[in-house]
């Protein structure tokens, strides 16, 4: 029995330098041929499949030019087509992989041909596989070739908040000596050492081989999933407040219905949202100063909170809402508040409306995180059942009593020890905004232009915070200290036509003109709109 292994072991190694060193002399027809024998003799052999990979991954890179600009669409198509015939081939070898050493192999095979496809993002995710199953002599070429592709992948690490949600839902962070094999289409997974710098977490966090759920609507936070139903829940509610207080609210009474009480959340809360880096999600600690500065807080029972105001100014919706886009239901309360001078309101609130996660992504992402904790060694059933528990649903009943509009005065009131450049910042900044406006008076104070390379600081600061160019741009706009005439004159036209309503394409047309006549380039009038 041995002596029948030791055979076929031999069998297969002379397959393998065959087919091999058919493709190095150059004779790839025939080692394509050879390679469809052998596949035709056994289709559930790893080897013939990896062959046939093989030889289809070199016809493709034989067909690219030293010149890619010289490139021709036929010749593109014919090389992807190939990559492609490759890639099934190397998939279907994996199926039947004998032992560990042939499984890298065909992993490093993999992050090749992405390499070769401008693919460093799977070529990554190839690499962390092989690692975790190569031997000692090969690990520190695999470990040295994701050190290189991770910098290569910079670009893509700085603005990873950027890319779309569905795509960048789920991580995991590993310690560094642990990802190899830790590699999955579905749940991202990172180095403790290199973690995207525009991710942001609570306190206490990021914690290795723990599993994170993306912010719907706050792109660079990141919440440990075990408790992200009931945070995405809190946090709703925070922002809700907040929108009801600039509305004019006087009373806000909050009563638990069902499941955890107001004041269990609450404390929850504080302990979520204490980071010096998250302090708030979802203008969080905007609704906590202002309470703290108006409201007169009391608990009632264990199930209920009131929330009292005195408003002084007239309803407006505060900048830096992240909920408030996606709520119609808000954005009718609005409307009725501002136009109808509603003055009671009424609003049931449940964490079933904040679930972000489907029955069947659920199971999906559980059976990922199930293989990645065998993986790393730990208890991965009982990381499971604490971090997959059906949590039970809590209903909040939500009751406002606005003031009269009739009695309340046009002006904010002034804010107090606020400088000239402070004035004029926008309210309801998350902290991350807040920073970044720090950051920019600072160098704004000797000089009101910026150099290039304090652009170039600046815009990193930018990607760290997890802050989009646009917003950026706002906020840089919101401490112009002063408009020159022809500037001055260019807003109050644009004021005058956005108080009509949506500026349509033929007013767009009039105001470029105007601008183009009065001298103000593009990227100004960006930055002017942005302060009317």
């Amino acid at each position: 029995m041995r002596l029948a292994k030791f055979y076929t072991m031999i069998a297969q190694s002379v397959k393998e330098v065959d087919v091999m060193q058919l493709v190095d002399e150059g004779k790839v027809e025939e080692a394509l041929e050879l390679a469809e024998k052998e596949i035709k003799r056994d289709s559930n052999d790893c080897f013939p499949h990896m062959h046939k990979g093989y030889v289809y991954f070199r016809k493709g890179v034989d067909l690219i030019p030293e010149d890619t600009s010289t490139l021709d669409e036929d010749t593109n198509k014919e090389i992807w087509q190939y990559f492609d015939i490759a890639l099934d081939e190397f998939n279907k070898a994996l199926s039947w992989v004998p032992n560990e050493e042939v499984e890298s192999r065909i992993y490093e095979l993999k992050s090749k041909l992405f390499m070769w496809r401008g693919d460093n993002w799977n070529s990554r995710l190839e690499t962390i596989r092989a690692l975790g199953c190569c031997n000692d002599e090969k690990k520190q070429k695999m470990e040295l070739q994701l050190n290189n592709l991770e910098e290569n992948l910079s670009e893509v690490f700085d603005n990873y908040t950027q890319y779309d949600y569905k795509t960048r839902k789920f991580i995991m962070p590993i310690r560094d000596r642990e990802i190899g094999g830790c590699g999955l289409a579905d749940l991202d997974t990172f180095r403790m050492s290199n973690i995207p710098s525009c991710i942001h977490f609570p306190t206490g966090h990021p914690v290795p081989n723990e599993l994170y759920v993306g912010h719907p609507y706050n792109p660079s936070l990141y919440v440990p999933y075990e408790s992200s139903e009931e945070m995405f829940f809190l946090d709703k509610v925070h922002e809700m407040c907040y929108l009801l207080q600039c509305l004019g609210a006087e009373e806000i009474t909050i009563t638990s219905i069902k499941g955890r009480s107001v004041s269990e959340m609450e404390n929850a809360g504080q302990n979520w949202s204490g980071s010096a880096d998250v302090k708030a999600f979802s203008g969080d600690a905007e609704v906590t100063k202002n309470m703290a500065r108006n409201a007169d807080e009391t608990h009632h029972s264990e199930r209920a909170m009131q929330l009292v105001f005195d408003p002084t100014t007239k309803p407006f919706v505060p900048e830096g809402l992240i909920w408030y886009s996606e709520q119609p239901q808000w954005q009718r309360l609005v409307n009725s508040r501002i136009s109808g001078n509603m003055l009671k309101y009424h609003e049931f609130v449940s964490t079933t409306d904040t679930k972000f996660v489907s029955s069947t992504e659920k199971e999906d992402i559980k059976s990922s995180a199930q293989y990645l904790w065998a993986k790393l060694n730990v208890n991965a059933d009982q990381m499971v059942e604490r971090e997959f528990k059906e949590n039970v649903e809590t209903k909040w009943e939500i009751d406002v009593k606005f003031r009269s509009i009739k009695e309340l005065s046009e002006e904010c009131p002034a804010l107090e020890d606020k400088t000239e450049l402070e004035s004029s910042a926008p309210a309801g900044l998350t902290d991350q905004e807040q920073q970044y406006l720090e950051h920019l008076k600072e160098f704004l104070e000797d000089d009101e232009e910026i150099t290039a390379r304090e652009r170039k600081m600046l815009d990193r600061i930018r990607q760290s915070l997890g802050i989009s160019e646009e917003r950026a741009k706002e906020l840089e706009a919101s401490l112009s200290p002063s408009l020159s005439e022809d500037e001055q004159e260019y807003l109050e036209m644009y004021r005058d036509y956005i108080s009509e309503g949506e500026i349509s394409e033929k007013t767009r047309k009039r105001l470029d003109k105007f601008a183009s006549a009065l001298g103000i380039t593009e990227e100004r009038v960006k930055q002017l709109e942005a302060m009317q």
